[in-house]
């Protein structure tokens, strides 16, 4: 009887320290027996349980579940309240794309799971008091006639991640998009691309309404609206960090309109957008908001305003209200406008520690309008000297008067997440300058067929794509049955940054009549840390290919 009492004893310990664990966010079992749940275009092979639906897996998951989908394609489409979609999700799950037919590998890249509703509907929709994860999908094809094309998300904490979204419409708000109604979701890393809202519509890639949602790391680029090309914020305390809002078009606020928003933004840079009318990059109206670490550069169009700060009619009642804005900006690049920053009467803009440009990275004008503008005690003209703005990189070289020009605004890191300050001083911008030594091997050939005995001319390029001036070794190792008289060794070359070339020609001799595998190393090294081998294997008969671009690997 003790034995049997004892072994209870345990029994209810054992519950009451899983129940413990539970309650503390410790490891317990799954929420649902079935989890995870799969999905992919042929269950052959495929763990239990396994739909070819997306829509199915959601029905038959419990709260808690993962759903776990292939690489593949999937363009069913659902009605749910008259509402038409191919996922309507009203529970709490995670929905993952990106793994192989077996479920063995999981790489987005390389296995794509793309969700595409081919026009006839929004590709999801998310609603309830529900926390649910989007993460790895290409979500395309989704067309409404009102908000959300893409993505529509309603009273939802959603969090979506890693994720593509393109090519979406909505006639209203939010083409790739919208999240409204106390939804703080989380998006993180995402890419927003080539989404577009209709002739009066706002918000291209997002529309954000009533909703103090976290952006972090994404990438807003090439979407369209009547406004707000980017983004779009309305009645919302959101706060974006480490943001790319670039190549955006509309015809107000190319990059991103904020409206009677209290948002903070931190380490964005906001580059290269377009507006046919004002706030080329950036329209802030009726709001209270801070931004810290900005890199706002060549944003074109319209009145060509970096920066427009004003004022915003507010007709929610019987009446209007107006709402004006107050700006505080530090450590900003805002650099090659028509004008940078105008605020117009009733507004205010504070400026502290600003990299205005010269020379080609020069505003027409710096600042204007009637609005009052304090510009603060630290004021840069110089060059900003970034990677390769071409390329969209705005990293800050070396030699940027940006570097150790700012001041202490509380941020820790910077857009990618590397320290504030890299030396003790801040520097001004998204960009905090630490030496990044990359390169990159291509190599030509001419011919690109030649016979047994004849000549071969090929050129080696290494392109220093960093922002440290590289010395570098290049070794050139050439195939057995292949000759030249060169010196195929180069040390202590030096590549500067941004942007040098490195290039050496050199002329080789395949041996007479020689078939078989030809294999051809270039290897590169530097002081600074940046290196690479680049390798090709090729079979050969009475012809000898060589490659006109040889693979890379880092």
């Amino acid at each position: 009887m003790k034995a049997k009492q004892l072994f209870i004893s345990l029994a209810l310990g054992l519950g009451l320290t899983l129940a413990l664990l539970w309650l503390l966010g410790g490891s317990t079992p799954s929420a649902h027996a079935d989890s995870p749940h799969y999905v992919a275009p042929d269950c052959t092979g495929v763990p239990a349980p396994c739909h070819t639906s997306i829509q199915e897996a959601v029905d038959a998951a419990a709260p808690g579940d993962e759903i776990l989908v292939a690489g593949g394609t999937y363009t069913d489409i659902h009605q749910r309240d008259t509402i038409t979609q191919v996922v309507y999700i009203s529970k709490t799950v995670t929905i993952r794309g990106g793994y192989n037919a077996d479920f063995s590998a999981w790489d987005p890249d390389t296995y794509s799971t793309t969700l595409d509703a081919q026009g006839q509907g929004r590709v999801l929709y998310i609603t309830g008091s529900i926390s649910p994860t989007i993460e790895g999908l290409c979500i395309t094809g989704g067309n409404t006639a009102y908000y959300g094309g893409g993505v529509y998300v309603i009273t939802a904490t959603a969090t979506i991640r890693d994720n593509l979204i393109i090519s979406n419409t909505a006639d209203s708000r939010g083409g790739g998009l919208y999240i409204v109604v106390s939804s703080a979701a989380k998006l993180i890393s995402n890419t927003f691309r080539a989404n577009a809202t209709g002739e009066v519509g706002y918000g291209g890639g997002l529309c954000v309404v009533a909703s103090d949602a976290t952006l972090n790391s994404n990438t807003f680029i090439s979407n369209t609206a009547h406004g707000g090309g980017g983004l779009e914020l309305v009645y919302s305390a959101a706060t974006l960090h480490g943001n790319t809002i670039s190549y955006n078009v509309a015809d107000y606020d190319g990059g991103l309109a904020l409206v009677e928003s209290n948002a903070t933004l931190v380490n964005n840079v906001v580059a290269d957008n377009r507006a046919d009318s004002q706030g080329s990059g950036l329209g802030i109206y009726g709001s209270s908001l801070g931004l810290l670490h900005a890199t706002i550069a060549h944003n074109t169009g319209g009145d060509g305003n970096g920066v427009c700060v004003t004022s915003y009619a507010d007709w929610r009642g019987t009446t209007p209200i107006t709402y004006y804005s107050t700006v505080a900006l530090t450590n900003t690049i805002l650099v090659s406008h028509t004008v940078g920053i105008t605020v117009t009467g009733g507004n205010t803009a504070t400026l502290e520690a600003t990299l205005w440009g010269t020379d080609t990275w020069a505003n027409d004008t710096d600042w204007g309008g009637v609005g009052n503008i304090f510009t603060g005690a630290i004021n840069i003209w110089g060059a900003p000297a970034f990677v390769n703005p071409n390329a969209g990189d705005y990293h800050i070289a070396a030699v940027s008067v940006a570097r150790d020009a700012g001041v202490n605004a509380g941020v820790t890191e910077d857009f990618e997440g590397e320290s504030r300050p890299s030396d003790g001083f801040y520097d001004i911008g998204a960009d905090e300058y630490y030496p990044h030594p990359v390169l990159s091997v291509s190599q030509q050939a001419v011919p690109g067929l030649v016979q047994g005995g004849a000549p071969l001319t090929y050129t080696i390029h290494v392109a220093n794509t960093g922002n440290v001036t590289l010395t570098a070794t290049i070794t050139d190792t050439l195939p057995e049955h292949v000759t030249t008289t060169q010196p195929l060794v180069w040390a202590s070359q030096v590549i500067p940054a941004p942007g040098g070339v490195w290039a050496r020609t050199v002329v080789v001799t395949v041996e007479m009549d020689y078939t078989g595998p030809l294999i051809n190393v270039v290897q590169v090294t530097t002081e600074e840390g940046a290196m690479g081998v680049y390798t090709e294997t090729l079979s050969t008969g009475y012809e000898i290919y060589l490659p006109l671009l040889m693979r890379q690997y880092q």
